[in-house]
């Protein structure tokens, strides 16, 4: 199966990188340049949407929580309506999100899976790879 992995070391402590992940307005901080609305109660089961407008392009990403162990991992399914494929289960990428204490620091890893197409994962590995470095950035700024 072919996956994407991201991995970066930050200078925070474990629950705060975990709030860059799932408090909102963190979120923004490093998702996108225009406000978006997230939506979900953060339990397994539940759905999970982030909407807003991305370059004057309205969109909605779409999932469910798949798997939540708090301060530690985090996997959800997601489809952006933007990607104009059907809302069907083979159309969805696993998003995991895994904590890790190493010496002063937290590790993020991003293992991305189940891609619909090669477009799909090209895209996916062009916005993560520095996405992860500003979740980094911003999660340590909010540490000074």
């Amino acid at each position: 199966m072919d996956i994407l992995q991201k991995t970066v070391f930050i200078n925070a402590p474990m629950y705060a990188v975990w709030d860059s992940l799932t408090v909102p307005e963190f979120i923004q901080e490093w998702m996108y340049d225009s406000p978006i609305e997230i939506q979900t109660d953060w339990k397994v089961g539940s759905t999970i949407i982030m909407g807003g407008d991305l370059h004057g392009i309205p969109f909605i990403n779409s999932g469910t929580i798949l798997e939540l162990d708090p301060g530690i991992k985090l996997c959800y399914s997601f489809l952006s309506s933007l990607s104009n494929l059907p809302d069907t289960e083979e159309s969805y990428c696993i998003l995991e999100f895994n904590l890790t204490h190493e010496d002063k620091q937290t590790g993020l890893e991003l293992t991305i899976r189940n891609f619909p197409d090669e477009v799909i994962r090209k895209h996916l590995e062009l916005y993560w790879g520095p996405t992860v470095e500003l979740i980094k950035q911003q999660t340590e700024n909010r540490q000074i």
